[in-house]
């Protein structure tokens, strides 16, 4: 089984598709096998934007959250809690920006977790 809602974002790691979706989830899937490798639910709201930088999946949702988490475990290594409601997600190897629904921008060093 897939998303339940919509989905918002994909990405291409390798040999996943990670997709995050209105249902709160992001879902890695195999694209070889063509199969669910792995469901993450740590939002409590719907997810708006998903990138990549290095060996890390960034995620933003309307919970005001920003998961960081090891493409290689599939763990969450950080969460960057904020009051803002985030649209979009970038990031570089030492930087990460979101679009907040206020029309903001905002950015996070992120030399280390």
């Amino acid at each position: 089984m897939g998303h339940t809602q919509f989905i918002t974002s994909i990405i291409l790691h390798g040999e996943n598709l990670i997709s995050a979706g209105m249902d709160k989830n992001i879902i890695f899937w195999d694209v070889n096998k063509d199969t669910l490798r792995n469901t993450i639910s740590k939002h409590s709201d719907q997810i708006h934007g998903i990138t990549e930088s290095d060996s890390f999946l960034i995620s933003t949702a309307k919970d005001g959250q920003i998961l960081v988490i090891d493409l290689n475990t599939q763990e969450t290594v950080r969460n960057l809690k904020d009051i803002q409601s985030f649209n979009c997600v970038s990031a570089t190897k030492n930087l990460i920006f979101a679009g907040a629904l206020d029309g903001n921008v905002y950015g996070w060093k992120f030399l280390s977790v």
